[in-house]
């Protein structure tokens, strides 16, 4: 009865690890478009100052509610970006996995990632598979994209904070 109880909880934690992952690959294309309108505004906002770096506009403002509300955005910036590359990195890795990464990589891509989203039919023709291999090896590519980020990528994140920490 303690083998069924253990492998249930690692299934409960695998499952909730797949849909997270799933959530993050849905939110990949807004985040992208979020960071990219934030580093427009931010541009426009300096631009119009007549300074040349967001430093130098950062240091017009006296202030101190204005200075801070800009580097808040500037830091929700870099926690986006912090994301975006932790996915990146992750969709390299994945791409490099033996036989079938290319595979999974343009599944994910073309089901997720372009701000465009590709009809299932179109994928199917454009990569040559079958209906049932398609959501078959897409599960597998999302597991698999699950253990890369969760299991390899976020821990080395959190490692290289908490080194940071120690200094």
């Amino acid at each position: 009865m303690g083998e069924l109880k253990r492998f249930s909880r690692s299934d409960d934690k695998n499952n909730k690890l797949y849909h997270n992952t799933k959530l993050l690959l849905k939110l990949y294309p807004k985040v992208i478009w979020r960071i990219d309108n934030e580093v427009l505004c931010i541009q426009e906002e300096v631009s119009e100052y007549g300074v040349k770096s967001i430093n130098e506009y950062i240091d017009i403002f006296d202030e101190q509610i204005t200075q801070s509300k800009i580097e808040e955005n500037l830091q929700d910036l870099t926690y986006s970006n912090c994301i975006i590359r932790i996915l990146d990195k992750s969709f390299d890795i994945l791409k490099r996995y033996p036989e079938v990464g290319e595979l999974y990589y343009s599944i994910l891509r073309y089901s997720y990632l372009e701000k465009e989203k590709y009809k299932e039919n179109y994928i199917l023709e454009h990569l040559a598979i079958s209906r049932s291999t398609y959501f078959r090896v897409k599960k597998e590519a999302i597991n698999l994209l699950s253990t890369i980020i969760w299991g390899y990528e976020i821990p080395k994140v959190i490692n290289m904070f908490e080194d940071n920490k120690q200094i």
